[in-house]
């Protein structure tokens, strides 16, 4: 699931790049295309950016508790708590939560932006 997660960020990533551009209005259809699939994306990427920021942020309390004295230790925990459970939002609505479904039912459909050298 995580290498999906990974290409579908890609993908948004390449389509704001694209919308920026100034060539992004030369067709119309595409833009058009390429906007909706940008927001379809939106919420995944979103969710999908605050679960590794939870992990990351876990990996590095985890290494502060091995370093800590008694105190900072009750801290740490407390603060590894309230992360699990942002973990665990995440991936709830990474797993069944409304449109973030597109992550573990069919692809995204692609957009014309093919043709303007981004990949899907």
């Amino acid at each position: 699931m995580l290498n999906k997660l990974e290409s579908l960020k890609k993908r948004y990533e390449e389509l704001g790049a694209f919308l920026g551009s100034p060539d992004a209005m030369n067709d119309r259809k595409v833009w058009q295309e390429s906007l909706k699939e940008h927001s379809a994306l939106e919420e995944i990427v979103t969710v999908f950016d605050k679960y590794k920021a939870a992990c990351a942020e876990r990996d590095e309390l985890d290494a502060m508790l091995h370093e800590s004295d008694g105190d900072m230790r009750a801290m740490i925990h407390e603060e590894v708590a309230a992360l699990e459970v942002q973990y665990f939002v995440a991936v709830h609505a990474l797993e069944v939560g409304g449109d973030v479904q597109a992550v573990v039912g069919p692809p995204v459909p692609q957009s014309g932006i093919q043709r303007q050298g981004l990949h899907a």
